[in-house]
């Protein structure tokens, strides 16, 4: 870890782990990517686009050797059970505010303009915005646990912004409910 507190990338590292140390389930890339883009978007800015993805070489590069990504299945993880272990213990102290900072990305996440259409009424467009916006289905199924979790520091403002927006509410819904096995458009 001091390794990684010295590099100029500090904070990306840092933001890249504690997603993948807080995460309820396994994240693909394409999450982490997207999780860590919000930050940088302008304000104006209704999707994350490609220019503000970080590439997957300094993503792994930043950590210093503590992350690895799968081939087959493209999930980003820690290299070994063991630095888990460690940071199940120690994780408070490298990552004070992560269930706040998660719990507020995946409310901006939730926030983009992108999803003010509301619910898709086509599997095909929703496949297609399951693709394009990588973060949506994993921030609203588990926006609730992270806030749960949040000790310190206030989300009201952002989380009632996104909840009076009903078309935002929609579209989240919908990631939240709908089986990817089992699509269905009654919904």
């Amino acid at each position: 870890m001091e390794r990684i507190k010295q590099q100029h990338r500090k904070t990306l590292a840092l933001q890249v782990l504690s997603w993948i140390v807080y995460a309820v389930r396994p994240l693909q890339l394409g999450e982490v990517q997207h999780a860590v883009a919000i930050d940088e978007l302008e304000p104006d800015e209704p999707s994350i686009s490609e220019e503000y993805l970080t590439p997957q070489s300094i993503i792994v590069n930043s950590c210093a050797g503590l992350v690895k990504i799968d081939r087959e299945s493209n999930v980003i993880s820690l290299v070994h059970k063991t630095t888990q272990e460690y940071f199940d213990r120690r994780g408070r102290d490298h990552f004070p505010g992560a269930q706040k900072d998660i719990a507020e990305t995946c409310l901006k996440y939730l926030s983009l303009e992108t999803f003010s259409e509301g619910h898709c009424s086509t599997d095909k467009s929703y496949e297609r915005r399951l693709r394009e916006s990588t973060l949506l289905e994993y921030a609203a199924r588990n926006l609730g646990y992270h806030i749960d979790r949040v000790t310190e520091g206030n989300l009201r403002d952002l989380a009632l912004k996104f909840l009076l927006d009903g078309r935002k509410l929609s579209c989240a819904s919908q990631a939240l409910f709908v089986d990817k096995n089992q699509w269905f458009l009654e919904y």
